[in-house]
């Protein structure tokens, strides 16, 4: 039985490095995933983690959102947990993710008017550019929001750490609150 079960973890493993190689020496491989969710599919400098579902979560695992509506000055804020960032919008690199809020209405989901603020500089250098984030407590100054009962803020973010792992993206809720 011991045999059988190395025999099985050294099948897994030649599957897995024959995947990394094709990966890295066949671009076509990299098409299957779908641009907008993949952060690493150019840089081998960043990991994606999770993706499998037997990692650890994707982004909503690291940060939430809130939203507050004080007369006309509305804007979400971004609660991220420590040693985690997400990308700045806009993104340093084209194949990043970069965060932006959306309303959803009636099953139908539209941009919003948003004030993106400028990311801090992470210090984290990919491809020769220095990455712009947001990190915990930023706040996105948003207006022309609809009014209405079925009326919900969705922020889309993808966290990566300050390691260089970065999980799969994730749609988070801002629950609207109107004072």
């Amino acid at each position: 039985m011991k045999s059988r079960t190395i025999k099985i973890s050294f099948a897994l493993a030649l599957l897995a490095a024959a995947t990394i190689l094709a990966w890295s020496r066949y671009p076509q491989f990299r098409n299957a995933v779908t641009p907008g969710d993949a952060v690493t599919q150019n840089s081998p400098s960043l990991t994606l983690s999770g993706a499998s579902g037997g990692g650890i979560g994707d982004s909503s695992q690291q940060v939430t959102a809130s939203f507050e509506n004080v007369g006309a000055a509305a804007a979400v804020t971004l609660h991220i947990r420590p040693n985690w960032h997400v990308n700045a919008n806009p993104a340093s690199l084209d194949y990043l993710i970069p965060t932006t809020i959306s309303v959803e209405q009636g099953g139908d989901i539209h941009p919003v008017a948003a004030q993106y603020p400028a990311g801090m500089n992470s210090g984290i250098r990919v491809d020769d550019k220095e990455l712009n984030v947001y990190e915990d407590g930023t706040r996105i100054p948003v207006s022309d929001l609809p009014n209405g009962p079925n009326v919900h803020l969705i922020v889309r973010v993808q966290a990566c750490s300050s390691d260089g792992v970065c999980l799969p993206p994730a749609n988070i809720p801002a629950p609207m609150s109107m004072r």
